[in-house]
C-alpha cells in the first residue's frame, strides 16, 4: 500500500492569504485559509530575520545582467538530481519583463548592518554585504514569477506582498537548498536536500487588490514563486479553440459545426466559473463544463485520426482544447480549496555513474475548502517519465474521499535502470478527484510544455 490517509493538525492547517481590495472607497480586507507550506526544518537556536518583498508588477526596470548571471550560477549550484536549469527557468518564467521590488526588514539581526530594530528599507544595507537573500522578479503575459534565494546562515521569515489585477490565480512555489548549506543538511539529516513542489493556495480578487503570501525559508534555500492567472488562461484557451474552429469551418463546415455546436453547449458553465467567486458558484458547473470539454476532445481527437481535419489544424485544435480542459480543472481546484503537492528526494550517493540509484516522490493532496472529494488518485505519470526509470509502484494509490481538513499521501519510488546515466530531468506526476459529480485532473511537474 503506497498511500496514507491523515488528518491536517490544527496547527499547521490553515496558514493564512492577506487580500486587500477597494470598494466603495475604503478597504475590504479578508483573509483566506492557505495549505500547509512545507519548508526544510531550521535549528531552533537560530532566530530568523523577518523580511518583506513588495513587488510593484506595473513599475517595469531594465534587465540587470550581472543579477541574471547570479541567478544562473545559483541555479547551477542546485543539487545534480535536480540541475536542468532551463527548465527551472523556464518554470519561473524568468525571462520575463522585470519589474521592480523592495526588500524591507522588520527585525534586528546582526547580520543586518545599518538596521537597528525598526523597519527599515532595503537600501539602508544594500551594497554592504548585508543584504540576507538575492530577490528578482518578473510579469509575462500568464502572471507573476518571483526568485528569492537566502544567502545567509540564518532562515527567514518572507512576507511577498504583491498588487494583483482581478483574476482567479494559482499560486505555486518550487524549492531546494544549495551548498554550502547542502553539505551541512546531509552530515545532519543523511540525505541530500530534496525538490519541493507545493501549490498555496489560490486567491480569487472580484477587483484589483493587495495579495501577501508568507513562508519560511531555510538556509541556502533558494525558491521560485509562480502567480496564474487561470482565468485570463481559460479566456485565451476558449479564443484559440473557437479560432482552431473558424479555420476548420473554410475546409469542414459540417464537420466543424458539430464540433463548435458542442463547445457551445458549456458557454453558461465557462462564464460562471469565470466569474465564481467561491466554491457553491464553482461546484454548480464544473462537472458539466469539464464533460462537455472532454467530448469536444474526443470528436476533435476522431476527426484528426479520420483524417477529416489537416494534421496540423487537428493537433493546433487539441491543444487549445487541451489547455481548456487543464484550466477548467485548476479553476475548480483553487476555487475549490485543493492543493496538490509533490516532494522528491535524490540518493544519498548523487554520483550519476552509480548503477543503483533510487529517487523517492511523495505526492500529497489536501483539502483546505468546504466540499469532500472523492475518488482522489495520486500517481505518476509513466508515459512522460525517463525511459530509463522504473517507477513502483506503477499503479496510482486510490482513496474513496477527502473530506475538508483531511489530507492523503502517496509514496513512489523510480530505480535507474543500467542504461541511466543522468538524473530523470523532470519526474511527472497526475492528481485525479471528483468533484460535483465531474473529473477533475492537474499535472505536477518541472515541464511547461
Amino acid at each position: 500500500m503506497n498511500g496514507s490517509f491523515f488528518l491536517l493538525p490544527k496547527s499547521k492547517r490553515w496558514l493564512y492569504t492577506l487580500v486587500s481590495a477597494s470598494l466603495a472607497g475604503g478597504i475590504v480586507t479578508a483573509l483566506l485559509g492557505t495549505q500547509p507550506q512545507t519548508t526544510a526544518q531550521t535549528p531552533d537556536l537560530l532566530i530568523p530575520s523577518n523580511l518583506q518583498i513588495a513587488i510593484d508588477p506595473t513599475h517595469r526596470i531594465a534587465q540587470d545582467p550581472n543579477l541574471l548571471q547570479t541567478i544562473k550560477a545559483s541555479l547551477e549550484q542546485v543539487p545534480n538530481a535536480f540541475r536542468n536549469r532551463r527548465m527551472w527557468w523556464e518554470w519561473g518564467r524568468l525571462d520575463g519583463i522585470p519589474v521592480a521590488l523592495r526588500v524591507n526588514s522588520n527585525s534586528a539581526k546582526p547580520g543586518l548592518k545599518a538596521d537597528i530594530g525598526g523597519p527599515r528599507k532595503s537600501q539602508d544595507f544594500l551594497g554592504q554585504g548585508a543584504l540576507p537573500l538575492m530577490a528578482y522578479a518578473v510579469v509575462t503575459s500568464e502572471g507573476l514569477g518571483i526568485f528569492v534565494q537566502n544567502t545567509s546562515t540564518q532562515p527567514i521569515n518572507l512576507r511577498l506582498s504583491t498588487p494583483l489585477s482581478a483574476g482567479i490565480y494559482r499560486i505555486e512555489r518550487l524549492s531546494t537548498i544549495i551548498p554550502p548549506q547542502v553539505a551541512l543538511r546531509t552530515i545532519a539529516e543523511q540525505n541530500p536536500p530534496g525538490l519541493e513542489l507545493h501549490w498555496l493556495q489560490g486567491v480569487i480578487l472580484k477587483r484589483a487588490g493587495i495579495v501577501e503570501k508568507r513562508d519560511r525559508l531555510a538556509s541556502g534555500e533558494l525558491a521560485i514563486y509562480r502567480f496564474t492567472d487561470e482565468r485570463s488562461a481559460l479566456r485565451q484557451a476558449l479564443s484559440d479553440a473557437f479560432e482552431g474552429l473558424h479555420q476548420f469551418a473554410k475546409q469542414r463546415p459540417s464537420a466543424a459545426n458539430r464540433l463548435r455546436h458542442i463547445l457551445y453547449e458549456g458557454s453558461a458553465d465557462y462564464h460562471r466559473l469565470l466569474n465564481a467567486s467561491d466554491s457553491e458558484e464553482c461546484i454548480q458547473s464544473l462537472r458539466a463544463a469539464s464533460l462537455i470539454v472532454g467530448q469536444a476532445q474526443s470528436l476533435c481527437r476522431n476527426y484528426r485520426i479520420d483524417n477529416v481535419i489537416p494534421a496540423g489544424l487537428g493537433e493546433t485544435l487539441e491543444d487549445a482544447l487541451g489547455r481548456v480542459a487543464d484550466s477548467i480543472s485548476v479553476i475548480g481546484t483553487v476555487l475549490l480549496g485543493i492543493a496538490p503537492d509533490m516532494t522528491v528526494l535524490p540518493p544519498l550517493d548523487q554520483n550519476p555513474m552509480n548503477q543503483s540509484q533510487v529517487y523517492q516522490v511523495q505526492l500529497a493532496l489536501s483539502n483546505g475548502g468546504l466540499h469532500t472529494i472523492s475518488l482522489v488518485k495520486l500517481g505518476m505519470l509513466l508515459d512522460k517519465m525517463s525511459a530509463n526509470f522504473q517507477c513502483n509502484p506503477a499503479d496510482a494509490a486510490v482513496f474513496p474521499n477527502l473530506a475538508p481538513g483531511q489530507a492523503v499521501v502517496a509514496n513512489f519510488t523510480l530505480h535507474a535502470l543500467p542504461m541511466a546515466s543522468t538524473p530523470p530531468s523532470d519526474y511527472p506526476a497526475e492528481v485525479i478527484y471528483t468533484a460535483g459529480g465531474g473529473p477533475i485532473r492537474v499535472t505536477l511537474g518541472l515541464n511547461t510544455e
